[in-house]
């Protein structure tokens, strides 16, 4: 005891900062209005209780990944936009921005809404994506499909090159020269001469 009142003592400044540092978080707590939780416990709540996911984000940051079957809404446009959360009065609701900065007002704005069961995301999708969550990709969907599509395209153009080639090798080549050097054509006609001086005779 003796100690930490030693160390008190000499470190007056530092610990005033810290307490500081613990109020103005305690404050900031109790004006949002919500409880945190954790990413694993936002996954229970999803899956065990039916929880819906509300990104706050804006449209360039969802896009690049987000929680499967989550209900976006950017942080600017939510109070023009609560009337389409009215169906989900009755489910839990876990409000999610991008590190944790912007949910804590959204909640609040929800709960004068009218929103019980409001929680928010320690740590935003920040601390969803440190610990490996799943995610869906618009853009990467987006691009992969576009890809596809184009190979598609591509491949009739192929095989309409190859169903040509055959065709022209099977055509008979009619003035092909024989082992002596003579066309077929010329052959017909020099059997033809042959008759013809034959009968002259």
């Amino acid at each position: 005891m003796e100690q930490i009142l030693e160390f008190i003592g000499n470190n007056v400044i530092l610990v005033g900062v810290w307490i500081a540092l613990a109020l103005a978080l305690i404050i900031y707590l109790s004006k949002s209005g919500a409880q945190a939780i954790g990413p694993q416990q936002a996954v229970m709540l999803i899956n065990r209780n039916d929880g819906v996911v509300l990104d706050i984000r804006d449209k360039k940051d969802y896009d690049t990944g987000h929680i499967v079957d989550s209900v976006h809404i950017p942080h600017t446009k939510l109070s023009a936009q609560l009337a389409e959360l009215e169906k989900l009065k009755s489910r839990p609701i876990i409000v999610v921005c991008k590190m944790g900065q912007h949910s804590g007002d959204a909640c609040k704005m929800l709960l004068s809404a009218g929103f019980e069961q409001v929680v928010r995301l320690r740590g935003g999708m920040a601390e969803w994506r440190g610990q490996n969550l799943p995610l869906v990709q618009k853009a990467v969907k987006e691009k992969a499909a576009k890809t596809k599509t184009g190979k598609a395209k591509a491949k009739p153009g192929k095989n309409k090159a190859a169903e040509q080639a055959p065709a022209q090798l099977d055509q008979p080549d009619k003035a092909a020269p024989d082992e002596t050097g003579q066309t077929e054509l010329g052959q017909k006609e020099v059997g033809q001469e042959e008759v013809r001086q034959d009968d002259n005779k």
